[in-house]
């Protein structure tokens, strides 16, 4: 039965999980079609950044990677970068801060190497 307007889509916190990472999968494997060895260069490029830098949003560190010349067809293929190092336990999450490309909007992350 499909929902009406006035009845809500109920969806459970794995499905989206679940969708959510499988997007993530699939830009990550278009990164690596368009440029190989793009995950690996830019994880090392993030934990570099990092170690010399300190806590950075996820949207610097974006735009530094990419300065770098570790470029990927999109740059949401630095979200399987991050998660990839977070799943690791070699990056943490330690704050948020507001988006520069969400117009300000909430939702930035910022990351800083485990245990710093």
């Amino acid at each position: 039965m499909q929902p009406t307007l006035f009845e809500p889509v109920v969806t459970s916190v794995q499905q989206v999980n679940r969708e959510r990472d499988a997007a993530i999968r699939r830009v990550a494997e278009r990164a690596e079609q368009a440029r190989h060895g793009f995950q690996v260069e830019a994880q090392a490029f993030v934990l570099a950044y990092l170690s010399q830098h300190g806590a950075t949003s996820g949207e610097a560190l974006t735009w530094a990677c990419k300065a770098a010349g570790i470029v990927a067809h999109d740059d949401r293929a630095m979200g399987s970068v991050f998660q990839t190092l977070c799943r690791r336990q070699q990056i943490v999450k330690v704050g948020t801060c507001a988006r520069m490309r969400g117009h300000k909007t909430n939702g930035g992350n910022i990351w800083n190497l485990a245990g710093k």
